[in-house]
Parts: structure tokens; C-alpha cells; sequence
């Protein structure tokens, strides 16, 4: 079979689509280690390679159980699969989580609070321990707690070249131009007050316009 048949944009979709679909686990023996993407019907059987390339057709498995299923017109029986499911699909949850993980990363700041000051109750303006007090200590913020900032758009873009080593760490396809722009679009609409959600329709545009 051509190694070409496993390059190329569909098979980058299609293969993190089954990965996302299937937890990132074999699907016979539920190992998370030495994951090949296995391909039901092969690839050998279509006139077009690309044409396998389809999460219907695809399945994980380690590279144990892959021998055991080679040639076998068949699934292991823990990846059964929505019918109709299209690939975008998954790869968009795949995206949501991949947003949320980086929104909520722990900074130095917070790790100092809550592994070095033994709470989390601490003033996220000046750190300062703010237990039991209506008002901080330290700065005199309400609750030990600033109120609400969102990024400005050059920290937001500074922030999107970090997520985008994220998004290429989990082989999600994705446009890098549609990214920024959707993030600088986004941005100078004043409704828009939450990161999180920018970055989920920012990476969502992107998603779309790499697999469409």
C-alpha cells in the first residue's frame, strides 16, 4: 500500500477524530499506550485511498491489538459508533476541551497560593491571605477579589500563539490565519466579555474553515 495514502489533511482530520471519539484508548484491550488508527474496510479496497479516510471506518487500537484485527471486516466491541457522525463534530468537542484546558491552566501565581500558602482562599489581586475578611488586607479589593478584566487584544493574540502549540500538540487541523482574525474580529465587539468564549469561536471558525 502507498505511504502516500497516509498523508495529506483528510487523514490528519479523520485520524484525531477517531482518537477524540475513542478516548484516546484501544478499543479491544482499552490500553492508552502505542496507538495505531486502524482502518476497517482497508485502504487497499477503495479505487481513492483518501476515500477511507472516514471515522465510520476507523477504529484505535494498540499496536498489539491491531495484529489481531488486521483483515477482519470488523470492530472490537467498545467502539461502537453514532451513525452519521461526521467528523467535525468530534473534532469540535475535541476543540472545546482543548479551550477550556488552556483556559484554566494553573499560573506560578496560583500554584504559589495553594502549594506554598496551604489555601486557596487568597486575594487574586495582590495575594495577600484573605480568609474570613470581607475586605482584603493587602489591597482593600471586596471578598479579597478584583473585579473581572478581560484580556486586551494584543494579550489576547499573545495568548492565541500559545494555544496554537496547543491545538498542534493534539493534531487538531486548523487554519492559523482564520484564528487570529476571528480572535482580533472578536475582540473589538464590546459584547464579547468572556476569553473562553472567544477562543472556543475563534478555534471553532478555524476548525471549520481547515476541515471544510
Amino acid at each position: 500500500m502507498a505511504r502516500g495514502a497516509y498523508t495529506g489533511e483528510k487523514w490528519a482530520v479523520a485520524r484525531s477524530a477517531a482518537l477524540a471519539r475513542d478516548n484516546g484508548r484501544c478499543q479491544d484491550c482499552g490500553s492508552e499506550d502505542d496507538l495505531h488508527v486502524h482502518h476497517i474496510k482497508p485502504v487497499r479496497e477503495f479505487d481513492v485511498p483518501a476515500d477511507a479516510h472516514y471515522v465510520e471506518n476507523l477504529v484505535v487500537l494498540c499496536k498489539y491489538c491491531h495484529k489481531t484485527w488486521e483483515g477482519r471486516d470488523d470492530r472490537p466491541r467498545l467502539a461502537e459508533v453514532e451513525p452519521g457522525l461526521l467528523v467535525r463534530e468530534v473534532v469540535s468537542e475535541l476543540v472545546t476541551d482543548t479551550v477550556d484546558r488552556f483556559m484554566l491552566e494553573v499560573t506560578p501565581e496560583v500554584l504559589y497560593d495553594r502549594v506554598v500558602w496551604f489555601s486557596s482562599n487568597i486575594c487574586t489581586n495582590c495575594h495577600e491571605r484573605a480568609t474570613g475578611r470581607s475586605l482584603c488586607p493587602g489591597c482593600g479589593a471586596s471578598n479579597g477579589a478584583k473585579s473581572k478584566q478581560t484580556l486586551s487584544v494584543r494579550e489576547s493574540i499573545d495568548r492565541t500563539h500559545t494555544l496554537i502549540d496547543r491545538l498542534e500538540d493534539r493534531d487538531i487541523p486548523f487554519d492559523e490565519d482564520v484564528l487570529y482574525d476571528t480572535v482580533r474580529e472578536l475582540k473589538s465587539e464590546e459584547e464579547m466579555a468572556d476569553d473562553r468564549e472567544m477562543y472556543r469561536q475563534a478555534v471553532g471558525e478555524s476548525v471549520r474553515a481547515a476541515v471544510q
